[in-house]
C-alpha cells in the first residue's frame, strides 16, 4: 500500500500502476493547470561486486564480511610516460589487515565529525 501527502494544492497524485513489478506503482503529480508530469521507469541490470580476493595474503572476501567493507581496490589506466608504462591498466586490491600492515604509516586516519 501506498501512502502519499501532498502539500501543494496545485497538485494531485495519481498512483498508476505502469510499473511491471507487482505492488509497485508510478506516481504521477498533476498540476491543476492539466499539464502532466510523468515519471518513466525501466529496468536496468547493473553489476554489484560479489568477492575480491586480497592480492598480498590472498584472503577471499564476500559482503557478508567485515573485511569486505573495509578493502581497498585500486584501478587506473596509466598516463602517457607513466612509471607504470603508456596506458597500462594498474590494479590492486587490499584486505584492511594488508593495507594496515602495508601502507599503514601514510594512512591519515580520523574519527568521524561530531564524534
Amino acid at each position: 500500500m501506498i501512502s502519499v501527502s501532498v502539500h501543494n494544492p496545485r497538485l494531485r497524485v495519481i498512483a498508476s500502476p505502469h510499473v511491471s513489478r507487482p505492488n509497485e506503482h508510478v506516481i504521477v503529480a498533476e498540476p491543476s493547470s492539466g499539464h502532466q508530469i510523468m515519471l518513466d521507469y525501466e529496468e536496468k541490470t547493473v553489476l554489484e561486486i560479489a568477492g575480491c580476493t586480497c592480492d598480498r595474503c590472498r584472503q577471499r572476501m564476500t559482503p557478508v564480511d567485515f573485511a569486505f567493507h573495509e578493502r581497498l581496490s585500486v584501478r587506473f589506466l596509466a598516463g602517457f610516460d607513466s612509471i607504470f608504462g603508456d596506458g597500462n591498466v594498474v590494479s590492486i586490491d587490499l584486505c584492511s589487515r594488508c593495507l594496515n600492515e602495508t601502507l599503514g604509516d601514510w594512512l591519515h586516519i580520523t574519527p568521524p565529525e561530531g564524534v
